[in-house]
């Protein structure tokens, strides 16, 4: 039986940065949306960079409680939460008309989220698939969320005025 050159665990860097380009790319792409939600919503700009601002340290404290979910449910558990949690915020935050719902979707519920499905889940399950190029399949994994900003910024850019 011959064996094949690719490795599986390639398949598995792939797959889990694209899922942390897309969360991450819709979670740090604001600065296209933020004059069309302001508009959209009545919003001044130092509210909707309060609801922003108040995401990003949400984010910041999700992070460490995906870390202590992950270790008490399991990778799968979180990802398949952090998933529901951003379908629904999306939604949710697409339907809000007022500061309050924009705030608890956007602000709280999408990070919480877009934490959940983030290189906090996915390091774990790509340092198992990798002894010996683990270093180079965590840089693949990491540049996810970097390429996220710079490849969801300009997809949301060409989508917005078409669709609003």
């Amino acid at each position: 039986m011959m064996r094949s050159p690719w490795y599986f665990g390639w398949n598995i860097v792939i797959a889990a940065s694209l899922l942390t380009l897309l969360s991450s790319g819709l979670r740090m792409s604001m600065g296209v949306f933020f004059l069309p939600i302001a508009n959209d919503l009545g919003f001044s700009r130092s509210v909707l960079s309060g609801i922003i601002a108040i995401g990003m340290l949400f984010s910041g404290i999700a992070t460490p409680i995906a870390g202590y979910l992950e270790s008490k449910y399991g990778t799968r558990f979180v990802l398949i939460l952090g998933s529901i949690i951003i379908i629904a915020s999306t939604v949710w935050s697409a339907n809000s008309h007022d500061y309050w719902n924009f705030f608890l979707s956007f602000g709280i519920a999408l990070s919480f989220g877009t934490s959940f499905v983030g290189s906090v889940s996915f390091t774990p399950i790509v340092a198992r698939w990798f002894i010996k190029r683990r270093g180079l399949a965590l840089f693949i994994l990491s540049t996810g969320s970097m390429a996220g900003m710079a490849v969801m910024l300009p997809v949301f850019a060409f989508f917005i005025p078409i669709y609003g």
